[in-house]
């Protein structure tokens, strides 16, 4: 067996520190969790490959490894697969409370949906949209409004430049950059309020920020969101919907992915199996969880960065990495559902596509899986989710309503159902949709990112160069992990 990971970082596996001394305060808490685990399972369980985490990226993972003939062993804190992608009900239809989208260039993704059976159908586009920012309200269809000159030409500008240099970045390695530095130590906010030339397009641009990235633009670097770009195939990209990332949804819902994918791999999925321990040695790992201990060569963390912190590590993991994790918070996002009787707004002619100021300032048509039922989605995202999430669900409701009301009239007044999901406030998520780099992290700790630590492989798609933070990203980062481990097997 080869047990040399190319990239990878390598642990000295001799005496710690720690160990040394006696480490009586961390050999005890892990004493403490083997033996919670030995309660409920006495044997140690040998496997070839261990992964941590049920979303898209661990089920691409754990069925890649499957299908090449290892014996695998998913384990996932929840009661349930999918990790941000969830589902969810409304007006008696499921929806997606997490990722809900495919758009063109998403090609793992594509070939998931087609080979589960699943249908996509288009977002609608038919009518007008709307956007109300820094004082002009513009009524439009199509993906941009017919701006004055001085703006259309800020907006043109500002597309350019952040379009050349994001194609400039190389998405495996955002730090190599000649101007990484640079960028890295400006936040978005600082940039955009010195380069785009009027107060509305400034204030469009932040406001794709946060809708792109669920985070607020004074906290993220220009690099981070111009890797951001590079990854999704370009900021217009990003924006769009037909054409762009928001082209289509799955009817009965995308978190139907990782669902089929984990019915496929039969009792090799551990539920309600939160991993408190990975321990490497020379001969392989040891992964304990809450409901049991399991023996592989190699394990693949499928969890956000902020997640992957909490589990412990002996050897511990290299500065760099903790450095990195350190740095990498999720974005903030709370995604609701308000159903209607009728689409009220396609009788006014409008898409119902709406951006604008207030703390739920996003919203789409979501034509309930072509059953003749609607419902408008709305977005809070960055510190609004901070003044919303610990709420009740029927306070968000009350806000979101009169948000709508606000923009079409009493039309909106009277929703026949509502639900949402405070990611922030999920235990095992606290966060979505993906992680978002502070200032700083990707010049200083960038190189520990994705990069192997001897028998750990890191996933989800947080971790992905292609679609950073989308579904499509988690399934190229299971498909990285496991061949990465495949290669080593």
């Amino acid at each position: 067996m080869a047990d040399e990971t190319k990239g990878a970082t390598h642990l000295s596996h001799g005496p710690t520190r720690r160990q040394m001394l006696g480490g009586a305060l961390t050999s005890g808490a892990a004493f403490a969790i083997a033996g919670q685990a030995a309660a409920q399972s006495s044997d140690v369980q040998d496997v070839d490959v261990v992964v941590i985490g049920a979303g898209a990226s661990g089920c691409y993972a754990a069925r890649e490894l499957s299908n090449a003939g290892h014996s695998v062993a998913l384990l996932e804190a929840d009661d349930r697969v999918g990790g941000r992608l969830r589902r969810g009900e409304v007006n008696g239809e499921p929806v997606d409370l997490g990722g809900q989208w495919w758009g063109p260039g998403q090609t793992l993704l594509d070939e998931a949906t087609q080979e589960l059976g699943l249908t996509r159908l288009q977002q609608n586009i038919k009518g007008r949209s709307i956007i109300d920012l820094a004082g002009l309200k513009f009524e439009y269809e199509g993906e941009v409004p017919a701006l004055p000159d001085a703006e259309m030409a800020a907006f043109v500008q500002g597309v350019e430049t952040i379009e050349t240099w994001a194609s400039e970045i190389d998405p495996d390695a955002p730090w190599t950059h000649p101007r990484a530095k640079e960028w890295d130590s400006i936040t978005c906010t600082t940039w955009m309020n010195q380069n785009l030339g009027t107060e509305f397009i400034t204030a469009f641009f932040k406001f794709a920020v946060k809708g792109v990235c669920v985070v607020d633009p004074s906290q993220i670097s220009l690099l981070q969101f111009l890797f951001y770009c590079r990854s999704g195939q370009g900021f217009v990209t990003l924006i769009s919907t037909d054409g762009g990332a928001q082209q289509e949804v799955v009817k009965g819902g995308l978190f139907q992915v990782p669902q089929l994918m984990a019915d496929g791999l039969g009792d090799a999925l551990h539920l309600s199996s939160p991993v408190r321990n990975i321990e490497q040695d020379e001969d392989g790992v040891t992964v304990t969880a809450e409901t049991g201990v399991w023996r592989a060569s190699r394990v693949i963390v499928a969890v956000p960065p902020a997640m992957a912190q909490r589990i412990h590590y002996e050897p511990p993991l290299p500065a760099m990495r903790d450095v990195y994790t350190q740095r990498a918070p999720m974005g903030a996002v709370i995604k609701c559902y308000v159903a209607y009787d009728t689409p009220f707004w396609r009788d006014m002619g409008y898409t119902g596509q709406v951006f604008f100021e207030g703390d739920a300032n996003v919203f789409f048509e979501h034509s309930l899986n072509d059953s003749g039922k609607f419902a408008l989605v709305a977005f809070m995202d960055g510190e609004a989710v901070l003044r919303w999430a610990d709420r009740t669900e029927n306070e968000r409701r009350d806000y979101v309503v009169g948000e709508i009301v606000r923009v079409f009239g009493e039309a909106g007044a009277n929703p026949v159902d509502y639900t949402d999901k405070a990611w922030s406030a999920d235990q095992w998520r606290r966060g979505g949709y993906g992680t978002q780099p502070t200032p700083g992290a990707w010049t200083v700790a960038g190189e520990a990112w994705n990069r192997p630590v001897d028998r750990i492989h890191w996933a989800g798609s947080d971790t992905s160069a292609v679609w950073n933070g989308y579904v499509e990203g988690a399934l190229q980062a299971g498909k990285r992990a496991a061949q990465e481990v495949i290669a080593q097997l």
